[in-house]
């Protein structure tokens, strides 16, 4: 993690290997990430690779029990399923937008 203004900052790219889309890898990737963080304001965010509602539930959840709320989530063009997001903690999201990319990633 990276500190700016006293705010950690975490950028984020979710296990896509194989097996790909595994829920476990995927948590268990986002778990070690968030060890780096210590107490306080903190923004967590990237291409987490949230390929289903399971996926996103299960990090919502783990990110939850470190005090990280969901703040916003955009989708990559063409899928109905967003896998970018932004997890906040200590902070409050004001305005969001998104740009158009032929990337995936934050």
């Amino acid at each position: 993690a990276a500190e700016c203004a006293g705010i950690q900052c975490v950028s984020f790219h979710g296990y896509n290997g194989t097996p790909t889309r595994d829920v476990r890898s995927l948590i268990e990737h986002v778990q070690v990430v968030l060890e780096a963080l210590g107490p306080g304001r903190a923004i967590f965010a990237g291409d987490f690779n949230t390929w289903t509602e399971p996926h996103l539930d299960a990090v919502t959840e783990v990110l939850g029990t470190a005090g990280l709320q969901r703040a916003f989530s955009w989708q990559y063009p063409g899928r109905n399923f967003p896998l970018d997001h932004v997890f906040l903690r200590g902070l409050t999201l004001l305005q969001s937008t998104t740009f158009t990319s032929e990337a995936d990633h934050l």
